[in-house]
C-alpha cells in the first residue's frame, strides 16, 4: 500500500472558518482519504468543531479532540485547529468512543476492543485520545489490550485545555463527549512508534505504601509530601510547584526504562495529587533531567523513528505539555531537534497533551513527560 497523507492547520478565529481550512489542506494533499484526525484549542466553542468538523468531512471517519496546543512548524499554537487526513488503497479505518472512562474503565475498554474486533480488524495501529482529566486511562488501556492482544499498536496521547484544568472534549463522527476516549483503529499502513523522555534516576528508591487513584498518601510509610520532600532535600510546601515540575517519579518498566509520573499538587492532608494514576506497592524514584538532556532525547527518538526507512508520508508528534512548560523557550530548540531528524518537509501533525500512550515498551502505558514520534508510510 501507498499512504496518502496530508495535513493542515488554521489560525482562523471563526470554529468554522478554521476547520473547514485545515482540513481541506489536508484533504486536498491525501486526496480525499478515509479517515481525519481533528484537533483545536480550547478557545473554539467545541459544539461549533464538531458540527463543522461533520460538514467538512463528508463521509470519512473521523476522531478529534480538545488539546492544550498545537505544533505547527517552529511554533506552538494556543488558538488554532490541526487537521491530518490518511487514505491509500488497502487502507481500513474504524472509529470509536468510549464513554465514563473515569467511572467505568474497565466496561469502556471492553466496549472499545468489541467495536474493533467486530469490524473485521485483526491487527492495526489504534491512536487513543483520551480525557487527560480524567482517571482510570491506565486501567482503560488495560483492559483493551486484554481483549485485543500485541496484535495492535497503541499511540496517542491524553486530551486537554489550555492549562485550565475545566473541562476538555473528544469526539468521533458519531457525536461530542467529555470523560471519553476517541480512537481510531487503522489497518493497511505501516507505522512505527518511537518515545523516549530524557530524564534519568537521583536518589534511592521509594515504595508507594498507599495510594488510591491519581493521589500518593504514603511514600515509604511517611506522608508522601514529607517524604518527597526529604528526597528531593528538603523543600518547603510553597515551593512544591517549582521541584514538582523539576523532580517527577519514575516507575522502573525494564531494561532500564522508567514511566515517568508528574506531581501535581499537594493537598491539605500531605498527599500528593499527580497527573496521572500511581498503584499501591509500587517502587519509585526521584527523576532529573536538564535542557540539553531534554533535547538530545527529542532529536534521538524522532532519528530512531525514521531510521532504515524511505522517506515517512507522515509524522505525528504528541509531546508532553509540562516539556513545554519545563522548557519555556528553549521548546523551539526541541522542535527543532525533531525535524531535522524528520526532514522538514514531511507533512507533520503536532499536539500537545496530557499524557502519552504507546505500547512501545510491550504492553501500553500512559506516560507523562514523554515524548512519542510516530511515522507513517
Amino acid at each position: 500500500m501507498k499512504m496518502l497523507a496530508g495535513v493542515g492547520n488554521s489560525e482562523s478565529a471563526s470554529a468554522g472558518k478554521a476547520v473547514f481550512a485545515a482540513l481541506g489542506q489536508a484533504r486536498e494533499q491525501a486526496n480525499g482519504g478515509s479517515v481525519s484526525f481533528v484537533f483545536f484549542t480550547d478557545s473554539y466553542d467545541p459544539l461549533e468543531i464538531f458540527h463543522s468538523v461533520k460538514k467538512a468531512a463528508g463521509h470519512t471517519r473521523v476522531v478529534g479532540a480538545c488539546v492544550p496546543g498545537l505544533i505547527v512548524g517552529d511554533r506552538v499554537l494556543t488558538h488554532g485547529v490541526s487537521a491530518c487526513v490518511l487514505g491509500g488503497e488497502g487502507m481500513e479505518a474504524v472509529t470509536c468512543l468510549g464513554e465514563s472512562i473515569s467511572h467505568e474503565p474497565d466496561r469502556s475498554g471492553r466496549s472499545i476492543a468489541a467495536d474493533i474486533k467486530a469490524s473485521g480488524l485483526e491487527q492495526g495501529t489504534l491512536f487513543i485520545f483520551p480525557d487527560g482529566f480524567g482517571s482510570n486511562v491506565s486501567k482503560l488501556l488495560r483492559s483493551m489490550y486484554g481483549l485485543l492482544g500485541p496484535d495492535y499498536t497503541f499511540a496517542g496521547g491524553g486530551t486537554g485545555d489550555n492549562l485550565r484544568f475545566c473541562r476538555t472534549y473528544q469526539f468521533s463522527e458519531r457525536g461530542l463527549f467529555s470523560d471519553a476516549a476517541a480512537v481510531a483503529a487503522i489497518a493497511g499502513a505501516r507505522f512505527r512508534q518511537e518515545i523516549g523522555h530524557g530524564w534519568r534516576p537521583s536518589g534511592q528508591p521509594m515504595i508507594v505504601t498507599r495510594a488510591e487513584g491519581k493521589r500518593v498518601f504514603e511514600l515509604d510509610g511517611m506522608r508522601a509530601y514529607e517524604r518527597y520532600a526529604e528526597a528531593a532535600g528538603g523543600i518547603a510546601r510553597e515551593q512544591f510547584a517549582y521541584y514538582g515540575m523539576k523532580f517527577p517519579l519514575g516507575v522502573p518498566c525494564g531494561n532500564g526504562n522508567y514511566l515517568i509520573r508528574d506531581p501535581l499538587r499537594v493537598e491539605e492532608d500531605g498527599s500528593i495529587t499527580f497527573v496521572t494514576e500511581v498503584p499501591s506497592n509500587t517502587a519509585v524514584v526521584l527523576m532529573e533531567s536538564d535542557t540539553d538532556s531534554l533535547i538530545e532525547t527529542a532529536g534521538k527518538v524522532a532519528a530512531r523513528a525514521v531510521a532504515g526507512r524511505e522517506k515517512p508520508k507522515l509524522a505525528m508528534v504528541f509531546s508532553c505539555i509540562s516539556r513545554y512548560l519545563l522548557l519555556g523557550g528553549d521548546f523551539g530548540k526541541e522542535v527543532d531537534a525533531i525535524n531535522k531528524c524528520l526532514g522538514r518537509d514531511v507533512p507533520c501533525l503536532g499536539v500537545l497533551t496530557f499524557g502519552e500512550i504507546s505500547s512501545s515498551y510491550g504492553s501500553p502505558f500512559f506516560h507523562n513527560k514523554t515524548l512519542s514520534v510516530v511515522t507513517g508510510w
